[in-house]
């Protein structure tokens, strides 16, 4: 962990400082779907179905030509996770101390498929934390990755992270501790708080949703009960959860 905390300290470090210079102007977007990436379209609600894996899959597209996007270095992208009415339950406990631990998240920058390949250039360092506040009434997925320059195809939909949370011990009941992680029928609300990407240049290009996608998705609920406050797009104003 200490290791990891390094390399994302450093990534983020670069990231950063992509994101105090001017923002760029971009028609790049992204998607943030359960289960799909080049699909017919965005998944946005999610139900407990019993214990398993449920997958998340970040995505972008519409990467103009000719601008600073041809030669992107990195992307930075923190998702809130909130719950509706009450406190975060166990069962999305996925920081180290938490009832899932960190072992049950298992974040990958790889492709989530031949028509969704990976957005990221050689020499990759991806690095993900979750954190959960204190007291933990919600929680944030800190996703980064920095490579060498990367020009991807702009009618290509990419991958940019795809995240399974192991819910193979999660039951509706209230936690047993060491056994099970307790009211995983519970409602969140996931969206981002902000999505960046780093340009060779060092100019920040802020990427939009993708256009007809709702800004969440949903974890046993509709949409329509998600009212997500937007943070400051901070290292500063996150880091304490990470401790």
């Amino acid at each position: 962990m200490r290791q990891a905390l390094v390399f994302l300290a450093a990534g983020m470090s670069c990231l950063a400082l992509a994101a105090t210079a001017t923002a760029q102007d971009t028609q790049a977007t992204y998607r943030l779907s359960w289960d799909v990436c080049d699909g017919p379209g965005q998944v946005v609600e999610k139900v407990w179905a019993g214990p398993g894996v449920y997958t998340l899959v970040l995505s972008g597209r519409d990467f103009t030509p000719g601008d600073d996007l041809d030669n992107n270095v990195g992307h930075d992208f923190s998702i809130d996770f909130r719950p509706i009415g009450g406190p975060l339950p166990d069962a999305w406990r996925f920081d180290d101390i938490g009832c899932q631990t960190g072992g049950r998240l298992a974040p990958s920058t790889a492709a989530f498929s031949k028509t969704c390949p990976a957005m990221e250039g050689k020499n990759a360092i991806p690095i993900a934390i979750f954190g959960a506040a204190t007291p933990p009434t919600y929680a944030q997925l800190r996703l980064t990755s920095t490579y060498d320059k990367f020009t991807p195809v702009p009618a290509t939909r990419y991958t940019f992270w795809v995240i399974g949370f192991n819910h193979t011990y999660s039951v509706l009941d209230p936690t047993t501790p060491g056994l099970t992680c307790g009211e995983v029928d519970r409602q969140l609300c996931i969206g981002l708080n902000f999505a960046i990407l780093a340009t060779w240049r060092g100019v920040a290009a802020y990427l939009m949703t993708t256009v007809g996608d709702d800004e969440f998705v949903t974890w046993n609920g509709p949409t329509s009960s998600c009212a997500m406050p937007t943070l400051p797009a901070t290292w500063g104003s996150v880091k304490s959860l990470y401790r």
